[in-house]
């Protein structure tokens, strides 16, 4: 499971929103998906999550997807898409 740390809170990406009706999961999906299958590199996969904003306090605070993800995470979600690359 790939998750945000927030003040020792984990977040599942599956239960935040990337934008109203879309989870931050299924974004994600959308964006690394097409891609999976050309062999996308964990540095690839962190230079995306470094251009996701990720709002905090109700909008006062802004900080990118990586920012807030725990590297073990990143790895996980990187080994993920790269599974999903070698089944398709």
């Amino acid at each position: 499971d790939v998750y945000v740390d927030v003040a020792g809170w984990h977040l599942y990406l599956r239960d935040m929103n990337a934008a109203p009706g879309v989870k931050m999961s299924t974004a994600l999906a959308n964006q690394f998906g097409p891609q999976a299958k050309n062999g996308l590199k964990e540095a690839d996969i962190e230079a995306v999550m470094k251009k996701i904003p990720v709002k905090l306090g109700a909008g006062k605070k802004q900080v990118s997807l990586f920012e807030i993800t725990p590297s073990m995470c990143v790895g996980d979600l990187a080994r993920i898409i790269e599974d999903y690359g070698d089944r398709s």
